[in-house]
């Protein structure tokens, strides 16, 4: 008597090649899929919606979003009202915190994008200034 596999995903002795069956331990099953095929347009979409809530909720901002790439804004621009009310109370010498704090306040883009496997990767790039980053 021969030992059958024990239950899992096996080429189903009537399936066309890439096809898998569920054998179940004594037969098998009516339950097929094609494990070649990446995850579902859904699947990979709600992958980077989770992405996308979870940098929301550490400081970042949308600036555009597809079904399968979206880029976040960390950071943003210096309150430069803030900074002219010191400068003039303190007679102009905090005008040289305010040139410093809006040369470095850059704000920091990273496009998240989903692969055909699911899979969420970051790319991190410097673009210049936007008008709107120089207010």
């Amino acid at each position: 008597m021969t030992e059958s596999p024990p239950p899992g995903w096996y080429q189903g002795p009537k399936d066309p090649p890439g096809y898998e069956r569920w054998w179940n331990g004594n037969a098998w099953s009516e339950h097929t899929r094609h494990p070649q095929a990446g995850p579902s347009v859904d699947s990979r979409s709600e992958a980077l919606a989770r992405k996308v809530a979870q940098e929301c909720a550490r400081g970042g901002r949308v600036e555009q979003q597809t079904a399968y790439q979206a880029t976040i804004v960390y950071g943003g621009n210096p309150n430069h009202v803030m900074h002219a009310i010191l400068s003039l109370v303190t007679l102009g010498l905090w005008l040289i915190v305010w040139l410093l704090v809006a040369i470095a306040a850059r704000p920091a883009r990273v496009v998240w994008t989903v692969d055909e496997a699911g899979v969420v990767h970051p790319n991190t790039y410097s673009l210049p200034r936007q008008p709107s980053d120089r207010s």
